[in-house]
Parts: structure tokens; C-alpha cells; sequence
């Protein structure tokens, strides 16, 4: 593969890599046991990697250049609605005949989660005062950074910011 071709900016993954990139750690384990000395991005170990359970989504936004993650997405777009729209009937169907257990469940457990709440409300109360004067010198620190984040992706931007 050659970068160029395929926007990679990887060649070789390793546990160091994964941890580095914060990958989950039950899919680390299971990358490690099948490559334990890492692996070199190829067709073959991507198909084993699909095999294993493993992320492939998570993987190629890490690993593929921008232009190639949206060439990825459009290329998945019509396969991905059709999949949806396939399988949209069965889930509905599976969340009406779960419905029923499913506010059992709720108002079997509304009590203890009411209790729960109060019993850990002061605690709570406690740490947001606690933390409250280094939450607002975090935000006032990066204040410059996060206006100067807004105003370099505004003409990008397709919609409100999502931060609050």
C-alpha cells in the first residue's frame, strides 16, 4: 500500500500505538494475542483483524488522512442506508417486544436509584465545590485556544458548535 494511494499514515501497528491512541483495552488484548510483536497494514491483516471483532472504524479514522476518511464514508453511505433500511423493521419490532420489560425493569428499580441519588447527593455536592475553582481556571486558561478553535473552523462549520 502505498501512502500516497491510500492516505495512510501508518505502516505498522503495535500495543504501544493502541495505547498511545487510546484504543479500547479489550481490543488491545485481542491484538495482541494474534499479533503480539504488532502488525504491518495489509489486506490480509485487516481481513483477520474484521475476523477478530475488532474496530475497523475506529482504526481507519486513526490511521487514514482526512480526504481518505471522507472518501470512506461516501463510499459506505449507500450500503450503510441500505443496511438500515433492511434491518429498521426487526428493531422495531425487537424495542415494541422489549418495551414491557424494559419500564418493569425501570420502575423496579426507581426506589433504589432514588435512594441511591440522595444518599450520594451530599458527596456530590462536596466534589462540585471542591472542583469548582479549578474547573473555572481550567475554562478561563483555555478561553484564547477554544475562540481561536471557533473562529479557524467557522467557515467550515456546518451547523451551532456542540460544546455548550
Amino acid at each position: 500500500m502505498s501512502k500516497k494511494r491510500y492516505g495512510l499514515r501508518l505502516k505498522r501497528v503495535t500495543r504501544k500505538w493502541l495505547d498511545r491512541h487510546c484504543a479500547c483495552p479489550e481490543e488491545v488484548r485481542v491484538f495482541c494475542r494474534e499479533w503480539p510483536d504488532g502488525a504491518e497494514i495489509s489486506q490480509a491483516n485487516l481481513v483477520r483483524a474484521h475476523e477478530l471483532g475488532l474496530d475497523l472504524a475506529w482504526f481507519l479514522e486513526q490511521v487514514l488522512s482526512a480526504p481518505a476518511v471522507r472518501a470512506y464514508n461516501e463510499a459506505i453511505a449507500p450500503a450503510l442506508r441500505a443496511y438500515n433500511e433492511a434491518i429498521a423493521p426487526a428493531v422495531r419490532a425487537y424495542n415494541e417486544a422489549i418495551a414491557p420489560a424494559v419500564r418493569a425493569y425501570n420502575e423496579a428499580i426507581a426506589p433504589a436509584r432514588r435512594a441511591y441519588d440522595e444518599a450520594i447527593a451530599p458527596a456530590r455536592r462536596a466534589y462540585d465545590e471542591a472542583i469548582a475553582p479549578a474547573v473555572r481556571a481550567y475554562n478561563e486558561a483555555i478561553a484564547p485556544a477554544r475562540r481561536a478553535y471557533d473562529e479557524a473552523i467557522a467557515p467550515v462549520r456546518c451547523g451551532p458548535t456542540m460544546r455548550p
